[in-house]
């Protein structure tokens, strides 16, 4: 049996949880002061995610860059690939926050979108 130990970001409580794990399965989370806590900390032992927030380069606009995000978490493992798509996307001016950047990204099933509006230089 494995102990994994997460401090968990859920609430600002940050509860320092620990996860008893056989093989890949959770047999046990120990410490945790709510179920959000006990799923949070499931969750990381098994599949961990994350957002992920970035730029893309931006034409014809006021600025050289665009924030993005990934609307949903994605797994962990995925970033790194993300990342490298965004490093080759170039955005046209204008930019609605909430734009489709680049749908269902590496297969995630989550959409980069527009973290902010931009409109076309003048």
């Amino acid at each position: 049996m494995e102990e994994k130990e997460f401090i968990c970001i859920v609430c600002p409580k940050g509860c320092n949880i620990t996860v008893a794990m056989e093989g890949e399965h959770v047999t046990e989370v120990k410490d945790s002061s709510c179920p959000r806590g006990e799923k949070y900390a499931t969750d990381e032992a098994t599949d961990p995610k994350r957002l992920v927030f970035s730029t893309v380069q931006l034409e014809g606009g006021p600025t050289r860059m665009l924030p993005v995000r990934t609307r949903e978490s994605v797994p962990r493992g995925k970033v790194t690939a993300i990342m490298q798509k965004l490093a080759a996307i170039v955005v046209d001016a204008p930019v609605t926050m909430g734009d489709i950047i680049l749908d269902d990204v590496c297969g995630t099933g989550t959409d980069v979108v527009a973290s902010w509006s931009v409109e076309k230089r003048s």
